[in-house]
């Protein structure tokens, strides 16, 4: 029921590469959002486009509000924003709205459906997987940490069983994971890829396909004594495979993610 240790690798660089934002190459004395518009100015002058005009109050109260919590902004609410002749009103409002329970609420709902595609609930309740994202989003965890808890799908417990849902509402199909976790967490579709290389992106390889699917080809479910589904996993090392076009070249694969080539089983080892 432990996580195994390729699923755990995965999850680790998944998370990390994927989800993190980007680190400058040395620290920066300036704030966020100023990091966040020294990167958009740049892009400005790279693709040659101008930025928007500055929005009116009563344009960004209502698109703040839409974007953090789902919701538009109550005329109260408003008519205060409005009001308010404070220079930094529009900084205290995104925080306001990012530290109130509704922004969990409807990031839960997000995730949900970015992460589940609206599939039906199978052996853990959409109830309860908001539940677990939602706690997530007000304890303000990094979205890397929230991730890395999904692919290490641990369900030893109730919060690691919700967790799982990825998997288990998946029914661990091994080919469903590896294109959902390559177009999810690794922004790239996989799905020619199983049966041989990609015929229009020169970069997509069979072997990345086989390569990923090691992480969770030993993966499956099994039926725990108060009759809830629950994962159990044995330790697969590597992947057969052959094209379709040659189906006598036979081929094999350790764990490896895309171009990083395959990972050495020293390092697999050394992840706790």
């Amino acid at each position: 029921m432990l996580p195994s240790l390729f699923r755990t690798l995965i999850c680790v660089i998944c998370a990390s590469v994927v989800v993190s934002p980007a680190r400058a190459a040395e620290p920066v004395n300036v704030s966020l959002h100023e990091q966040v518009d020294q990167l958009v100015t740049a892009g400005f002058s790279r693709w040659e486009v101008t930025a928007a005009e500055r929005c009116s109050d009563a344009e960004f109260i209502r698109r703040i509000t839409l974007d953090l919590t789902g919701m538009i902004p109550s005329a109260d609410a408003t008519a205060a924003f409005l009001a308010d002749a404070s220079p930094t009103k529009r900084v205290e409002l995104i925080d306001s709205l990012l530290s109130g329970e509704s922004f969990a609420r409807y990031m839960a709902v997000v995730f949900d459906v970015m992460l589940m595609e609206r599939r039906p609930d199978k052996y853990v309740t959409s109830n309860e997987w908001r539940e677990w994202l939602q706690t997530a989003f007000t304890e303000n965890r990094p979205l890397n940490t929230t991730m890395a808890q999904v692919l290490a799908a641990n369900d030893i417990d109730d919060d690691g069983r919700r967790a799982a849902k990825f998997y288990l509402d998946r029914a661990v199909d091994k080919d469903v994971l590896v294109r959902d976790i390559g177009r999810l967490f690794l922004g790239v579709d996989l799905q020619c890829a199983q049966c041989h290389d990609h015929p229009d992106f020169s970069d997509y390889k069979h072997e990345h396909y086989y390569g990923l699917s090691v992480f969770v080809a030993g993966s499956k479910t099994f039926k725990l004594p108060n009759g809830k589904m629950a994962l159990q996993e044995t330790l697969t090392r590597e992947a057969e495979f052959a094209s379709v076009f040659a189906p006598e070249d036979t081929r094999k694969t350790g764990p490896r993610l895309l171009r990083r080539g395959v990972l050495a089983a020293f390092a697999l080892l050394s992840v706790e």
